[in-house]
């Protein structure tokens, strides 16, 4: 690759320039999120074929025998609610995002979807999409506060 322009340069430097500043503190907040949403993807990946686990991945959780399937299963359908509260806590528009989430991990995981390449795709691309969203959208929450 070559080196940036002088304008590409000078763009990027207005663009930091107009952006806001959002402090450290926030980033707890955007991980927080992104975690909990991130562990109702994983259980739900883990609940639907714990067999093919315990062959491939026996140090997961439930192959391991650190969490039974039936809690794992619980805990999957606990965290679809405590999502969305959370979301709620910030926003309408994040509250969107992760029923949005969590209807792309049903989809994926427990109607199968990712057995089909070009749909595995493009759900994947939405999940990353609210992800960036959902990260966005809580790190704008705070703007009027520093």
């Amino acid at each position: 690759p070559r080196p940036p322009d002088a304008l590409t340069i000078v763009q990027t430097g207005f663009a930091l320039a107009a952006a806001p500043r959002l402090p450290l503190s926030h980033i707890p907040h955007v991980v927080g999120w992104i975690w909990l949403h991130l562990l109702q993807c994983d259980l739900s990946n883990q609940i639907v074929d714990p067999d093919e686990d315990a062959i491939n991945k026996p140090d997961r959780p439930i192959p391991s025998g650190r969490i039974t399937l039936k809690n794992a299963f619980h805990l999957r359908w606990l965290l679809v609610p405590a999502c969305w509260a959370l979301s709620l806590a910030y926003s309408i528009n994040l509250l969107r995002v992760s029923v949005v989430f969590s209807a792309l991990v049903l989809l994926y995981n427990e109607h199968r979807a990712s057995n089909n390449g070009l749909l595995r795709n493009v759900l994947n691309a939405a999940a990353y999409a609210c992800f960036e969203a959902g990260a966005t959208l809580i790190a704008g929450t705070f703007l009027d506060d520093g």
